[in-house]
């Protein structure tokens, strides 16, 4: 829930800036959550919105906010972004 809170409160302040390029909120939620490995599909919400949701759009880059208020947590670059975008990464 922490990272759907932090969303909403990004969508607020991205109304109030009045920015000159538009923002997609995408929400996915339990895609982890595996009942039975050999049945369950995983990433289905995710998989779809890739394959689906953006063939219209370009996307310059996209913002992965999970488990944002973890008690204790240490939030560090995540190396495959880093890896493939290090000058947006830095960003």
């Amino acid at each position: 829930a922490s990272g759907v809170a932090v969303l909403m409160e990004l969508a607020r302040l991205t109304v109030e800036a009045d920015l000159p390029v538009g923002i997609d909120f995408a929400f996915f939620d339990a895609e982890e959550y595996i009942l039975d490995p050999d049945v369950d599909r995983l990433l289905v919400g995710s998989t779809y919105f890739a394959t689906h949701g953006v063939e219209e759009k370009e996307y310059a880059s996209g913002v992965v906010l999970d488990i944002v208020a973890r008690e204790g947590a240490v939030f560090s670059p995540d190396l495959d972004s880093y890896r493939r975008a290090p000058e947006l990464v830095e960003k």
